[in-house]
């Protein structure tokens, strides 16, 4: 379990030890005390004797109830443990369902109350970081990750974030982290990806496709992935392949929302890509109506520009000024301009 709670003892079984340990001590002083019967009534020992082995019987329940004192110790701190790791497990549900539903503030108090409970936790510095730079507190996200690379400097869901953290303001040290991240888990459909929207954002298409052919190969039906493989494939200028996968990505995305596995923000991109990609009138319209949905569900700016700069991808591939895009309309125009910049 991830809060560790399996490495504590049962309580049951050290109340089972205490038990015992009194047990084996009162058999013990029952044998020495039938011992001293014995020798005083056949005469074998001598007073002194008597008296030393009475002594050994006192030792031997002092420590007898020595044993019992800190065995009852140590099950009132596992109890205390134990409530600890019942309640950070509950405060950090609570803040990946606020997560999950773009409620960014309430996750990061919940994070923050778990982080007090078990400071050390790794995962939990990783979900606040994630949680900080959706809101754009870069700052502290880096200083959260770099707290939980100092316990797991091997982690790399943690690198990853990193490299989150640096993506608009030094590309290539973000690639770097990214690389990093890859180091220590290149089975990672999510670092395979994340590579491939870097090295989209440097301009490195071939590379980038690259990467998302890799996280493809690990997992053939997830719609982000086919949906990113869409958007290059677009760029480079095979139109119906780029059809193709989009149509692939919406089914995987669609099947995906039904189950909770995808943020419906993303799916929502997935599907307005899908129907821009037809090209008719029709979706042109069912396409823009999406997009004000997308505008309404980006409370964050950060999710605003990462879908904006999906959006602005896609047209300027299929050679469509933006200027005049109905879609693009939908969004603040400050959030539009920033993307634009960054992209």
């Amino acid at each position: 379990m991830f809060f560790h709670a399996a490495e504590q003892p049962e309580p049951s079984g050290i109340e089972d030890i205490a038990n015992l340990a009194l047990q084996m001590s009162l058999g013990i002083v029952a044998v020495v005390t039938l011992l001293i019967g014995v020798v005083a009534a056949f005469g074998i020992r001598e007073v002194k004797d008597v008296r030393r082995l009475t002594a050994q019987v006192r030792q031997e329940l002092e420590r007898s109830e020595n044993t019992r004192a800190a065995l009852e110790r140590r099950l009132n701190d596992f109890e205390a443990d134990f409530e600890s790791v019942v309640l950070a497990a509950h405060l950090f549900h609570e803040g990946e369902n606020a997560y999950r539903a773009a409620d960014y503030d309430r996750s990061i108090s919940y994070y923050e109350q778990a982080l007090t409970l078990q400071p050390e936790n790794s995962k939990i510095h990783i979900r606040l970081a994630r949680a900080l730079i959706n809101k754009g507190l870069n700052s502290r996200a880096e200083r959260s990750l770099r707290a939980a690379l100092r316990k797991d400097a091997e982690n790399s869901d943690a690198w990853r974030a990193l490299s989150t953290v640096k993506r608009y303001v030094d590309i290539d040290e973000a690639i770097r982290l990214m690389e990093k991240a890859l180091e220590f888990d290149g089975t990672s459909v999510d670092n395979w990806n994340y590579l491939g929207l870097l090295l989209r954002d440097a301009g490195r298409f071939e590379e980038s496709l690259n990467a998302h052919e890799q996280a493809s190969r690990l997992s053939p039906t997830d719609g982000i992935t086919c949906f990113y493989k869409a958007l290059i494939t677009l760029r480079l200028g095979q139109a119906d392949a780029a059809n193709h996968e989009f149509y692939q990505a919406q089914l995987h995305a669609e099947a995906a929302l039904r189950v909770n596995r995808i943020k419906p923000i993303w799916a929502h991109v997935i599907r307005w890509s899908y129907l821009h990609s037809l090209d008719d009138r029709a979706h042109e319209e069912e396409a823009v109506r999406l997009a004000g949905t997308l505008a309404a569900l980006c409370h964050e700016r950060r999710n605003s520009l990462a879908v904006i700069g999906h959006m602005l991808f896609h047209l300027r591939s299929r050679s469509v000024d933006h200027r005049t895009d109905a879609s693009i309309q939908q969004f603040p125009p400050e959030h539009v301009a920033e993307a634009i910049a960054a992209g």
